[in-house]
C-alpha cells in the first residue's frame, strides 16, 4: 500500500510541476492564468525559440548549408560562454564596487561616531575642570 501511496503523491507533485504555467504567462496581470494566456504564452515562447534558432543559424551557419555541423555548433557555444562570462564578470564587478561603497559608508559613520564622542569628552572634560574651579 505504500508503494501506491509514494506512486500517487510523487504523480501529484508532477502534475502540480506540469500544471503551473510561468507568472508571465498571465497578461492582464489579475493573478489567474487561463487557458488563452497559457496557449498565448506558449505560442509566445515558441516563436521566441524558433526567431533564436533562425538567427543562430545565420550567423554561425558558416558554410550555408541550412544546418550548423559540429564546428559551427562549437563556435555558437564558445560564443554563449564567453558572452555569460562577461556578463558574470560585470555582476561581480557590480557586486564589488557596491561592496566597497558598503565599505567606505560604514568607516564614514564609524569616523563620523568617533568624532561625535571625543567631542562629547572633550566637552565633559572641560565641563569637569569648570566644575573644580
Amino acid at each position: 500500500m505504500h508503494a501506491q501511496e509514494a506512486a500517487s503523491e510523487k504523480s501529484q507533485k508532477t502534475e502540480k510541476k506540469v500544471s503551473k504555467p510561468p507568472k508571465r504567462y498571465d497578461t492582464n496581470k489579475d493573478g489567474i492564468i487561463t487557458e488563452e494566456e497559457i496557449a498565448a504564452g506558449k505560442a509566445a515562447d515558441k516563436a521566441k525559440r524558433e526567431a533564436k534558432r533562425k538567427a543562430d543559424l545565420e550567423k554561425y551557419d558558416a558554410n550555408g548549408d541550412g544546418k550548423l555541423n559540429k564546428d559551427e555548433r562549437a563556435k555558437m557555444k564558445a560564443d554563449r560562454e564567453a558572452e555569460r562570462a562577461k556578463i558574470k564578470a560585470e555582476r561581480d564587478a557590480e557586486r564589488e564596487a557596491k561592496r566597497i561603497e558598503r565599505e567606505a559608508k560604514q568607516r564614514e559613520r564609524e569616523a563620523r561616531k568617533a568624532e561625535r564622542e571625543t567631542k562629547k569628552k572633550e566637552r565633559e572634560e572641560k565641563q569637569a575642570r569648570r566644575s573644580n574651579r
